[in-house]
Formats: structure tokens, C-alpha cells, sequence
């Protein structure tokens, strides 16, 4: 079985319309990098993708392969700087399987806005906030 979510997460420019002369705060050097759990019959496993040094995730995603009936339970940014993925195996002790972190990571001008439920790492829990953008600095 393959289970495959990807997430995305805005980039802002500098909030003035863009213009054919405008170059604005753009995404530079993007790459994908991945991570994954070890592959076995244990009911809980999670994986972390980080991005290299100098770059911030702007989107990501998890899949899980192999066992039957596994549960994707975390698909979200883990930090300003990786993802995560997490599941579970809701039944007995069944064939291998494992879940793998996918994260999106570029250098940004700007502020990059990382999307994930309320109270979810990478979220601020600022009192008031809805919890699902917070902006991040990356660099005037």
C-alpha cells in the first residue's frame, strides 16, 4: 500500500503587487530531501526530512509503504527546517512497513509562511492566533 500526501506552503513577497520590473522576493535553490523510518512490523513509526543548512521547508509530504490498514497520523512541518510524518498500525503486528518524510526546502527572500494545524510543531500558539500561518523570517 502506498499512501502518498504532499503539503505546500506559501512564499510572500515583499506584499507589493509584482510588476514587469518588480523582481520582488522569489524561492531560490530548491531541493527535496527525504528521510524514512526503518522498515518492520513495529505499530508506530515517524521520520523527519531536514533541509540543508541556509534553507527553510516550504512544502512536503509523507507516504508509507507496505502493511495493510496503516494510518497516516502527522503530515506537517516539523520545524522552520524539516517534516514530519507519522503513523500507526491500528491492527496486530503485521507485514513490514515503513512511513517516509518528504520536505521541499529552498532559500528565501522574504518571509516564508508555514501551514499546519493548530498547536502542530512549527505553529507559534501565539494566544489569539487561528494556528494556521505564521510568518518566519528568512533574511532582509
Amino acid at each position: 500500500m502506498l499512501v502518498l500526501l504532499l503539503a505546500s506552503a506559501a512564499v510572500l513577497g515583499s506584499g507589493a503587487p509584482a510588476t514587469g520590473t518588480d523582481s520582488g522576493k522569489f524561492v531560490r535553490s530548491v531541493v527535496d530531501v527525504s528521510d524514512h523510518s526503518s522498515s518492520n512490523g513495529d505499530p508506530r513509526k515517524e521520520a523527519f526530512a531536514a533541509c540543508p543548512i541556509g534553507t527553510v521547508v516550504i512544502g512536503g509530504g509523507a507516504e508509507v509503504h507496505g502493511g495493510e490498514g496503516i494510518v497516516l497520523r502527522t503530515n506537517s512541518p516539523a520545524a522552520n527546517d524539516s517534516w514530519r510524518a507519522a503513523a500507526f498500525d491500528p491492527g496486530s503486528k503485521g507485514p513490514d512497513w515503513l512511513v517516509e518524510a518528504h520536505a521541499v526546502c529552498a532559500r528565501a527572500d522574504g518571509a516564508v509562511v508555514i501551514q499546519g494545524p493548530q498547536g502542530a510543531p512549527g505553529d507559534q500558539g501565539k494566544p489569539g492566533d487561528d494556528g494556521k500561518d505564521q510568518e518566519c523570517p528568512c533574511g532582509d
